[in-house]
């Protein structure tokens, strides 16, 4: 499961200095993975991103971080990544749901079912009742027609393409949105 936030611990400190110098709070988004997996390729442990967290915190800056469910971790692994994040107190939350890719060391894992995956998110939001909580990459996939419920626990979903994989078109998405009586926005960030 990977902790998503941006920055490491260095730049959370240029941005401490840079807070002081004018620079508002910002997103704060880093790559960290969970304690069952280990180090990330860079070689940084999962304590290390949650100390990216705190310093950014401490500095200043609004939080972004979620995860990406479904990379072989145990049900308990996401209610501690929950409650880790409630912790260090995130604005957002981004829940991606694995999407497997041919190549990779995951390709054809396939463990979620749209009923898991709206259970994660409601245990999301459960946890952090106050964040704005994103329904992000994989849920065309692992929501299938449950998407539509999502929504009610989630803020907001990512529509078009991802980083790595396509998206369904974000018309598609508006209409689905239309459909359950929500306004829409779009917002380009």
């Amino acid at each position: 499961m990977l902790l998503d936030c941006f920055y490491r611990a260095s730049m959370a400190r240029r941005a401490s200095r840079g807070r002081h110098r004018g620079f508002g709070g910002s997103v704060l988004p880093v790559v960290a993975i969970a304690q069952r997996v280990g180090a990330d390729p860079q070689g940084h442990s999962y304590n290390d991103r949650l100390a990216t967290l705190r310093a950014a915190r401490e500095a200043g800056l609004s939080l972004c971080s979620g995860g990406i469910v479904g990379m072989g971790e145990e049900a308990a692994d996401v209610v501690d990544l929950a409650l880790q994040l409630r912790e260090v107190q995130v604005e957002a939350i981004p829940v991606n749901f694995l999407q497997p890719i041919a190549g990779t060391p995951l390709q054809g894992t396939w463990r979620l079912t749209p009923p898991y995956c709206l259970k994660v998110l409601a245990m999301f939001r459960f946890a952090n009742p106050q964040c704005e909580l994103r329904i992000a990459a994989g849920r065309e996939m692992h929501l299938r027609s449950l998407q539509p419920l999502g929504l009610y626990v989630a803020n907001s979903i990512f529509v078009g393409d991802y980083l790595t994989t396509k998206g369904r078109p974000w018309e598609e998405d508006h209409r689905m949105i239309d459909d359950l009586g929500f306004d829409s926005k779009m917002c380009v960030q």
